[in-house]
């Protein structure tokens, strides 16, 4: 898998990411990044190393900060799907499931990161 994005600029901001592995059961892995190609490389490589391999991936636009998105991400996940194994894989979890909270977590940091362009309550 080849993956060529922009990276990040500044130690907060990063992407977050979903990864879908199947076989010998399925899993999504959710979590951030600001090295995108490496990251998504190592998670591949050491799934493949037990028998799992790659179905479906989703990577986030760079967002102000990735890493407090992610536990938004994270925890949103845990109360829709239960807890987590080893902390950001959903064994069983639909990818459809896990692209929703995770955008919705993506979403939330744009919305929270952008300049407030609302006019101010009189």
């Amino acid at each position: 898998m080849r993956v060529q994005c922009p990276e990040p600029a500044n130690g907060k901001e990063g992407r977050l990411y979903v990864l879908e592995f199947q076989d010998p059961f399925h899993y999504v892995l959710l979590g951030h990044t600001r090295n995108a190609p490496r990251r998504m490389s190592r998670h591949i490589l050491d799934a493949g190393d037990h028998g799992y391999g790659l179905l479906n991936a989703w990577l986030s636009p760079v967002l102000p900060d990735a890493q407090k998105q992610e536990r938004v991400a994270l925890d949103l996940a845990e109360a829709l799907y239960g807890t987590p194994h080893v902390g950001e894989r959903f064994y069983g979890m639909p990818f459809s499931t896990a692209l929703t909270v995770v955008r919705v977590a993506a979403e939330t940091g744009l919305l929270n990161g952008a300049p407030d362009t609302t006019a101010p309550e009189p």
